[in-house]
């Protein structure tokens, strides 16, 4: 009786398994060019990108007090020290228009117009078979999401604070340059 009761029970669908719900996307893991980037389109790895058409491996991360503004500047070489220059061939810097010390985010399309809250990129690189640099200033779209933004007694006199998050920034330049991951820097105050 119990097996006629069970087989009738998985003909009229008693015993149906239900699906777990649906887990939300894992981030991607690569990032192409767009005039419109989102925050969810940013890869979970460290930042990488092409600038003029060229690969850019990131070596240093860090936020940099410049000029009355905080900087996060992305190099393809590390510096001797915190709060060195680094003797990069490529940098990337973006100023960043949120309260120090405030966990925030920012997203602007390349048809956004540039105010006071969205900050403004550029990007300079040595020119090849050459000492000079060149810089390049061209329209942008962007995605920047601090996590987290920690300020701290300086571990050396430079060293002010501590930062986790992403950032995605395309260039409408003629190679489409672009930078984009996640990092996890020190702020510093020359």
């Amino acid at each position: 009786m119990c097996l006629l009761g069970l087989a009738l029970c998985a003909l009229t669908g008693c015993l149906r398994h239900t699906a777990a719900p649906a887990a939300c996307p894992p981030p991607p893991q690569t990032f192409m060019w767009s005039e419109t980037p989102t925050l969810d389109q940013i890869p979970a790895s460290p930042i990488t990108g092409m600038i003029n058409g060229k690969p850019f491996i990131v070596k240093m991360v860090r936020v940099d007090h410049k000029l009355d503004d905080l900087w996060l500047d992305m190099a393809d070489a590390a510096p001797a020290w915190e709060a060195a220059i680094p003797n990069s061939k490529v940098e990337v810097e973006l100023s960043i228009k949120i309260p120090q010390g405030t966990a925030s985010s920012i997203v602007k399309a390349l048809k956004d117009p540039e105010d006071a809250t969205t900050g403004h990129p550029w990007y300079h690189y040595k020119v090849s078979g050459s000492k000079n640099e060149a810089s390049k200033n061209p329209p942008w779209a962007g995605a920047l999401e601090i996590d987290e933004w920690k300020m701290a007694p300086p571990s050396y006199a430079f060293v002010t604070g501590h930062l986790k998050g992403k950032v995605a920034i395309c260039f409408n330049d003629g190679a489409k340059s672009w930078v984009a991951g996640t990092f996890d820097c020190i702020e510093i105050s020359n």
